[in-house]
Parts: structure tokens; sequence; C-alpha cells
């Protein structure tokens, strides 16, 4: 309050800072940060995707498919996730995602 210790603070904090950046925490810290953004990144992009196609009637029909034992949960995974790369793909060359009948 009174610019009691605030030197000895920002010089304590300075030394921490020159600890991590030598002992290589800083980096790490940074790459943690970067990570966490990334998955976060990643499932949000999966949730949109998985959304988009609930609009239609391509996962009410995976779902019919699970519940007649047409299929089993993992082979509906798989047909998810190449219908996914293939939306990928369609997003490189600057098509709409999920707006594709199957």
């Amino acid at each position: 309050i009174y610019d009691k210790g605030t030197a000895e603070l920002a010089e304590a904090i300075l030394k921490h800072r020159e600890f991590l950046t030598n002992t290589g925490g800083l980096e790490k810290r940074q790459k943690e940060r970067v990570k966490l953004e990334l998955m976060e990144t990643i499932e949000g992009f999966l949730k949109d995707f998985i959304h988009e196609i609930d609009k239609g009637d391509y996962l009410a029909k995976l779902i019919d498919d699970l519940v007649r034992g047409k299929t089993n949960p993992y082979s509906a995974t798989l047909e998810i996730t190449n219908r996914l790369a293939k939306d990928l793909c369609q997003l490189q060359s600057g098509d709409k995602v999920g707006k594709r009948s199957v």
C-alpha cells in the first residue's frame, strides 16, 4: 500500500523468472498452456462437427442402425471419423463442412 517491499517483490519476481528461464520451466509452462489451448480448440471443432451432423438425419440413421444391431459402436465411430476426414478435405478446398449427404 505504501510502496513497502515493492522493490523486494519486483526483485523476487525477476529472480524467479530468471530461474524458470534457466531451468526450462518457463518454456515448459508455455508449452503446457499452448497444448491446453490446442486441445480446447480441437475439442470445440469436434463438438461443432458432431452438432452439424446431428442437424440432419446422418447421426439419427447411425443411432437407428446401432439400436437395430446393424452396426456396432466401433464401426459407427469409424464411419463418423471417416466422414470427418472427408469434410476436412472439403474444408481445405473451400466447401461447406457437414452439408453433403452420405
